[in-house]
């Protein structure tokens, strides 16, 4: 595999990571659910937070800017609006 190829798959498995956890933040989907989602679209299971954490409510809100820094660059901006009530 080349090095565009392992960057593109690195870049992808992060998305799917941030997607994940966003859906079970924000859109209270269950653990299992977001990993059907994941295997329905033929995804590596991934997640930027440990879903237990996510469930759990034991988020910071620097993980939350974490994540709204990165829908920023992905020019994500409702995404973003929504982590940000999150943090109020």
């Amino acid at each position: 595999m080349n090095e565009k190829k392992v960057q593109e798959a690195k870049s992808n498995y992060f998305h799917v990571g941030m997607v994940s956890t966003y859906l079970m933040l924000v859109d209270n989907l269950p653990f299992e659910d977001v990993v059907f989602l994941q295997n329905k679209y033929k995804r590596l299971c991934s997640f930027f937070l440990a879903p237990c954490d996510v469930e759990a409510g034991c988020i910071s809100d620097v993980e939350i800017d974490e994540m709204i820094d990165y829908f920023v660059e992905q020019e994500d901006y409702k995404k973003c609006a929504k982590l940000k009530k999150i943090k109020l």
